[in-house]
């Protein structure tokens, strides 16, 4: 079986107080795959009952798994086990394992259930033979017509919502405007991938994509690699606006594509019955104009232990919740409903009127309403998260507070607004200037550059809820044309766009991030700092 192992610090004893662990499996515990050490007591008994058990999963050391009495050639990884004694260190704990298999259950339970196994593998081995058959065949046909026709296929960047939004949507787009397209007849072909963050936003890419099932593509893939010949023609990466295709995700829209078209996806006549119905139930009004709040607070990746090591380094873009209110407050005084967006928050907003909803923590949140709701909203406002690119696929305009990354801020539109956190010099007791940023190589805020940060001592500082509430009050006054900007506000935009290095490159794939600078930043902010700029 291969895993990758992970040390799992427990207090599964037995009742004279012995930790035992002499292997690692995957157990379903009823609620999705758990990782965990197979525990035995002295007696030599399973303990399977996991579910009434505490246990952190963490990083261990060969000092913390002895002081657990849980001895370093027990500890192996399956996937790696390479030389001679890795394979006679696996042998040792297979051998122990159905030693006490025996012991407990006796020699006739042991070899039932060793022939049972042994017909369960050869089953999974036959329909594994049979259902590659008709993937032979298509990648013959394939082949066969190559001449006439490119058959393409890759998997879709489906596991992280963000990406599963702009990527695909940008490669629809840029396919219908001709770019980063082969110069022949193609067809290209999906698959989604094991995790998908939103079934129903995989739902609505079918009715524009093709999208396959998963265990056919993959065949089909895996046996294409064994024919000699031009296979990796046929395999696509996941959809980018290169002109190679090859960009993993993409982090900006280069060709600004997405900011020309009109939206992509759309909803059936019977969506919109149900997702008004739902709109109702909730409390809001549907003849009011209502906005939608994001909020990053760092408890979705906390919810996921995969994304750990991920939280660790983006939890500067965290933000509270309660900065929102006075923003909140204004809103409603102009008439303007707000949702309070999020699968999986810390806290609720701490403030109560009928014209809020605190959708993440309502009960009425399905993967459905997320997108139904963003799609008719008048606008966003967001601290910079992934489920705000609901509003860019919607072509529904933006107000972003609160931006740490300048140098991937949303660039390629102008339909959003953008304030960005300060960067404070601890020694020099004073916020950097826009030119001091980008001369000290501070524009990123990332795993990459954190030395940067830490050698510079600098820290970066949130926005007021002040600032937030004028920049949200900016965007509304500009949607309902009764903004009155100056001479001196357009002056500081084209000095802004003037500084900002749009030959930035992605870190991904070492192509340019940014084109020229559509966006604007809020005239309040470059007011209130008139020397940042």
């Amino acid at each position: 079986m291969k895993v990758q192992m992970k040390f799992i610090q427990t207090n599964l004893v037995d009742r004279k107080g012995r930790i035992c662990a002499d292997s690692y499996e995957i157990k379903d515990l009823g609620e999705g795959p758990q990782e965990y050490w197979l525990i035995w007591n002295g007696s030599g008994d399973e303990l399977s009952d996991l579910r009434a058990t505490k246990f952190v999963p963490r990083e261990g050391s060969e000092a913390q798994m002895r002081a657990l009495g849980i001895r370093p050639q027990e500890f192996i990884d399956y996937g790696k086990a390479r030389t001679i004694r890795d394979v006679l260190m696996l042998g040792t704990v297979v051998f122990r394992h159905h030693r006490r298999l025996i012991q407990v259950g006796g020699l006739l339970k042991w070899s039932a259930d060793c022939f049972r196994k042994i017909g369960l593998l050869i089953l999974k081995i036959t329909i594994r033979i049979v259902r590659m058959v008709p993937a032979v065949c298509f990648v013959l046909l394939v082949r066969g017509v190559r001449p006439w026709l490119l058959v393409r296929w890759g998997p879709l960047y489906a596991q992280v919502f963000g990406h599963f939004l702009t990527s695909t949507d940008t490669y629809v787009c840029e396919k219908k405007r001709g770019i980063g397209v082969p110069d022949e007849r193609f067809v290209d072909l999906f698959w989604l991938p094991d995790d998908v963050s939103n079934r129903y936003l995989a739902r609505m890419w079918g009715r524009v994509l093709c999208i396959w099932p998963r265990w056919f593509m993959k065949d089909v893939n895996q046996i294409n690699r064994w024919f000699p010949g031009s296979g990796h023609m046929h395999f696509r990466d996941v959809p980018g606006p290169s002109p190679t295709g090859g960009r993993p995700y993409i982090e900006s829209d280069l060709y600004r594509v997405t900011d020309d078209s009109p939206p992509v996806l759309s909803f059936t006549g019977d969506e919109v019955q149900e997702g008004k119905r739902k709109l109702i139930e909730m409390g809001l009004t549907l003849n009011r104009p209502y906005v939608c709040l994001y909020v990053r607070d760092g408890a979705y990746d906390a919810s996921k232990p995969e994304r750990e090591d991920h939280a660790k380094w983006t939890d500067y873009r965290n933000g509270n919740v309660q900065d929102f209110i006075p923003m909140c407050e204004a809103l409603i005084d102009e008439g303007i409903q707000i949702v309070r967006m999020g699968s999986k928050v810390w806290e609720p907003i701490k403030y109560c009127h009928p014209s809020l909803v605190d959708y993440a923590v309502s009960g009425y949140r399905t993967e459905f309403m997320d997108l139904f709701l963003a799609a008719n909203s008048y606008f966003g406002v967001s601290t910079d998260t992934g489920s705000d690119e609901m509003q860019s696929v919607f072509r529904k305009e933006m107000v972003y507070v609160d931006f740490a990354d300048i140098a991937w801020f949303r660039s390629n539109t102008d339909r959003s607004l953008t304030i960005f956190q300060h960067r404070y010099s601890m020694k020099e007791k004073r916020i950097l200037t826009f030119k001091e940023i980008i001369a000290r190589n501070l524009l990123r805020k990332d795993n990459e550059n954190k030395d940067v940060y830490e050698g510079e001592d600098i820290c970066l500082t949130s926005s007021s809820p002040d600032d937030i509430c004028e920049v949200v009050l900016e965007k509304l006054s500009r949607l309902r044309n009764t903004w009155r900007g100056t001479q001196e506000d357009e002056a500081r935009q084209e000095r802004f766009r003037t500084l900002f290095p749009t030959d930035i490159l992605d870190l991904l794939n070492n192509q340019r991030a940014h084109s020229d600078i559509r966006a604007r930043i809020g005239a309040q902010f470059l007011r209130k700092y008139p020397n940042w700029i």
